[in-house]
């Protein structure tokens, strides 16, 4: 029991977890800049007063896994059991992450073998769109609202998983969808009977 609350003490101290509040604010992973320890498991609750809450991040350094198989930061909409709206690692800068709720849990976990420098980031309340997504994996599909927003295939810009079936649904307030793509690198195949990407209208 002694050692069990030694070790909460020394998370604490390190900055893993807590729960922030206010309009804006910027929150790091333990001990950045400094490489970050072995066997974490940190949870931010994070709040703004009132709206939606907008999160991104300055730099992000986590150990790298197609499937995020060991160090990875989860973000959901609302409450630790929320909906997921993004999973990362690696070393690509998540894009800006725009919840429905005015509350997102961040939730960072490592495992026992590789550090790196972790991640740097800042929460505000959001004057963009808002976009929702279902509980996923690596954000592999979900509902896409507003005037405008992004989205990318899995773990872009690595190198997405095999056997992914995602589906993403855009709807706009009003007039037509514009879509345009800033990078394609998928298997090349005259007749697309590999690995494809479909556009289509809502029936």
């Amino acid at each position: 029991m002694k050692v069990l609350i030694l070790s909460c003490l020394v998370a604490a101290a390190l900055g893993c977890g807590e729960v922030l509040e206010g309009v804006t604010g910027t929150f790091t992973s333990p001990g950045y800049p400094s490489d970050y320890a072995n066997n974490l498991n940190c949870e931010w609750t994070i709040s703004v007063p009132s709206g939606n809450i907008r999160l991104s991040f300055d730099s992000f350094e986590l150990e790298t896994s197609s499937t995020c198989a060991y160090d990875k930061l989860e973000v959901r909409d609302g409450s630790s059991n929320g909906n997921l709206l993004g999973s990362f690692c690696g070393t690509a800068i998540p894009s800006q992450i725009v919840a429905s709720d005015r509350t997102i849990v961040v939730r960072f976990t490592t495992d026992s073998s590789v550090v790196k420098q972790g991640f740097s980031a800042k929460w505000e309340v959001n004057t963009g769109p808002i976009v929702t997504t279902p509980p996923s994996s690596g954000g592999c599909g979900g509902v896409l609202s507003g005037a405008t927003g992004t989205f990318a295939s899995p773990n872009h810009p690595n190198s997405y998983p095999a056997n992914a079936n995602c589906e993403w649904t855009i709807t706009i307030p009003e007039g037509i969808v514009a879509l345009r793509f800033t990078a394609l690198d998928i298997e090349s195949n005259t007749e697309c009977t590999y690995d494809s990407v479909k556009v289509s209208t809502a029936e």
